[in-house]
């Protein structure tokens, strides 16, 4: 039985090291299952910029007959043709939007587009989101009016403004 001493010792040695590596593990596991997820680096944020609120409700006394829209996806108003390069047409408008949007309450006809120039230059890649937007709304016939934000127009020159569009 001496023989066997040495290796009991082993034995248990090597039974108490893997109970505490099982117990080590096990927690372990258990920490991943009990941690809180990070949620993710969002904030909150008003639809529209104060520039956008004011021009909204000067669309809204302007054109009370009217139904007033904001932020509406440009695909919304504008559809592409069967064509062989029908994905590459929707490519040019997707993910693009244009600030308001006057319909007719009764079928939501569109009666104009209106968008609010924040100053970002008429040259570089701005302007040719402008073209596009210009050029889609266009080829769908409906009118788009430009206001600039540090110059709007009061509700009476918008609504002047708009039958003018109406009648071209």
């Amino acid at each position: 039985m001496n023989s066997l001493g040495p290796y009991v010792w082993l034995f248990v040695a090597l039974a108490v090291i893997g109970a505490l590596v099982a117990t080590y593990v096990d927690g372990k596991r258990h920490s991943r299952l009990v941690q809180v997820p990070q949620l993710p680096p969002f904030v909150g944020r008003k639809p529209l910029t104060t520039a956008e609120r004011k021009l909204y409700f000067t669309l809204q006394q302007a054109m009370p007959e009217c139904i007033v829209l904001a932020k509406v996806a440009l695909s919304s108003l504008v559809d592409v043709s069967e064509s062989p390069d029908r994905l590459g047409w929707l490519s040019r408008i997707s993910r693009k939007s244009v600030d308001f949007v006057l319909c007719l309450p009764d079928d939501f006809t569109v009666v104009a587009v209106i968008e609010l120039d924040r100053g970002t230059g008429e040259q570089g890649p701005g302007r040719r989101l402008i073209s596009t937007k210009e050029r889609a709304l266009s080829a769908a016939g409906h009118p788009m009016l430009r206001f600039k934000a540090n110059a709007m127009p009061t509700a009476d020159k918008i609504r002047t403004l708009i039958a003018g569009e109406a009648r071209a």
